[in-house]
This record gives C-alpha cells, sequence and structure tokens, in this order.
C-alpha cells in the first residue's frame, strides 16, 4: 500500500464536493467514515487524479481529507475506471445537496463518460 494511501486509512471525515460547473455553488457534503465505511472504503481504493480540465457539466468529485492527518489532501475521482466507486460516492450525498434531478443527471454522466 502505498504512503498516500495509508494516510487515507487514518482518515475519520472527507469532505466531498461535487464538480458540477453549472454557474451554481458546487454541492458538498461531509462523509463520516464511522457511519459509511463502506463509502470510505471507495474512496480510499479509487484511482486518484490530482487535476482535471474544467469542462461545463459534471466534471468528477473532489475528495478532500479532513481528520487525523498531518496536513490535508486533495485528488479527483473522475473517469471510466472509476464509474463504479462515483456511483458509490454519489449515494452519499444527502438529498439537501443533490436533489433527484441533479442526482439522474450526474448519474447520466458517470455512465456515459
Amino acid at each position: 500500500i502505498c504512503t498516500f494511501c495509508r494516510c487515507l486509512r487514518e482518515v475519520h471525515n472527507f469532505d466531498v464536493t461535487l464538480m458540477i460547473f453549472s454557474g451554481r455553488p458546487n454541492p458538498r457534503w461531509l462523509v463520516n467514515c464511522h457511519e459509511k465505511p463502506d463509502v470510505c472504503d471507495a474512496i480510499i481504493r479509487s484511482p486518484k487524479e490530482v487535476d482535471i480540465r474544467p469542462l461545463l457539466g459534471y466534471n468528477g468529485f473532489l475528495i478532500v481529507t479532513a481528520g487525523d492527518v498531518n496536513e490535508s489532501k486533495g485528488f479527483y475521482i473522475v473517469g471510466k475506471e472509476s464509474k463504479q466507486i462515483q456511483h458509490i460516492v454519489l449515494g452519499s450525498a444527502p438529498e439537501s445537496e443533490v436533489d433527484n434531478e441533479l442526482r439522474r443527471y450526474v448519474s447520466n454522466a458517470i455512465d456515459n463518460q
């Protein structure tokens, strides 16, 4: 296991931002690893991108660590290799942040990457 992945296993929470360039603020929520260990495991094992090319519409998820690590680190989950993981992360979004219409749009965008 890489050092970065080992550090991620010490994380208690992930701050998730849905990168959906639409002219409105990007939805954000916290994933508590004690309450949703399956989501955190998916995040930890996902392919990680350090940069994205911002396009109008869906651009993946920005994941920032928050917890007992020395410093917060961020990475993106996006692309064909991580479709299943993106669906898991999308499923962790509260309805107050991601309504049904946006959820359907993002789900379709994930499937069509």
